[in-house]
């Protein structure tokens, strides 16, 4: 977190009691419900008595590291989605798309679940993208790897024309013997 994020509460606020998860679930309540439920699940869930003055104090405290926690969130989402951009090896046109779609969510919602969701469904689109970019490189290297094989049968079909070539020269016993060596030089280059 930013320094702004991570600023202390004061030792006699009710929320220094509080772990940074719980003081983000108390703002999530904050952004939903009236001050009155936020202190009724307050005293239910955690134990603690607190009137409106202080309901409002703690969301005075939170606001500024909400603010720097939603840009961090899309800071990272950016980044996530970037590196599966790169690692899908997605057209950079559809990788910003995905970037700019995460960072808006985290940014608008200030949930990181919901930019989470959009990076989630980048990353199923972007494995689809990389899927396919591998099936098309194991079709070009079945293609290959088709052609080298047509090469080394017509490579090993030549080598036994020659063979059966220079076979046919030794058995002939018209030829003499530097006839049969001129035939050989001939055959096999």
């Amino acid at each position: 977190m930013t320094d702004a994020a991570s600023r202390k509460a004061r030792a006699d606020a009710w929320w220094s009691a509080l772990g940074e998860e719980e003081c983000w679930e108390v703002w999530g309540k904050m952004q939903r419900l009236p001050w009155q439920a936020v202190a009724a699940w307050l005293r239910k869930e955690k134990g603690l008595e607190v009137s409106r003055s202080g309901v409002y104090r703690f969301g005075a405290w939170i606001r500024p590291q909400a603010a720097a926690r939603r840009l961090e969130l899309a800071v990272l989402a950016r980044r996530e989605a970037e590196g599966l951009a790169k690692a899908a090896g997605a057209k950079k046109d559809v990788a910003e798309a995905f970037m700019a779609m995460g960072a808006e969510v985290a940014l608008r919602s200030g949930d990181a679940g919901d930019a989470s969701a959009w990076i989630k469904m980048a990353a199923s689109l972007l494995d689809a993208a990389r899927k396919d970019a591998e099936l098309k490189l194991r079709e070009e290297a079945q293609r290959t790897a088709a052609g080298q094989l047509a090469l080394a049968r017509e490579k090993f079909e030549a080598a036994e024309r020659r063979e059966a070539a220079a076979k046919g020269a030794l058995a002939d016993t018209a030829l003499s013997d530097e006839a049969k060596v001129a035939r050989m030089k001939e055959i096999f280059g």
